[in-house]
């Protein structure tokens, strides 16, 4: 929300964010990343079961809490 208000935060700041954003959301998404660190994170930081994880990270969605696998699952 804070992106869509111009007064809020200037354009320059905000593109220059989702650029940093963008390049951390690909490297957790990569395929060297969801062969163990980005799951290993998932598994430590919300407490999913790793073969949970690695589901989500096949592209198949069975978990209930889905937005916070959805990165492994780009």
């Amino acid at each position: 929300m804070i992106a869509a208000h111009p007064t809020r935060a200037a354009p320059d700041a905000v593109r220059s964010f989702l650029d940093g954003l963008s390049g951390h959301v690909r490297a957790f998404a990569s395929h060297e990343a969801r062969a163990g660190p980005s799951v290993k994170f998932v598994m430590d930081k919300f407490g999913y079961d790793e073969a949970d994880v690695k589901v989500c990270a096949s592209g198949v969605f069975l978990s209930p809490r889905f937005e916070v696998l959805m990165l492994l699952c780009v």
